[in-house]
């Protein structure tokens, strides 16, 4: 699911055993690495969990189109500003 993406194969294995197990928390923080793997990944697990395709994440639905465009309502992914070390919480 993360093939495109610059994370270890213990974080794969945990976030998609969480994901298919239907355990993930309803927020999750990826800090570190490259920001674009970061939201690469972030827009990939929205994906899977809002997928309605039985072959998760599948890319087509739309669900799957909207998280990817990052036009889906229920997906919020903070980024920090360009610059700034960490998110500003104002």
């Amino acid at each position: 699911m993360f093939e495109n993406a610059n994370v270890t194969s213990s974080f794969k294995k945990s976030i998609t055993s969480a994901l298919s197990q239907g355990r993930l928390s309803h927020a999750v923080i990826l800090e570190g690495g490259n920001e674009a793997d970061c939201v690469y990944v972030a827009k990939q697990i929205a994906s899977y969990i809002q997928c309605t395709s039985s072959h998760k994440p599948c890319g087509v639905c739309a669900n799957c189109v909207k998280n990817a465009s990052g036009s889906h309502p229920d997906v919020h992914i903070l980024q920090k500003q360009t610059g700034a070390n960490a998110i500003k919480v104002d």
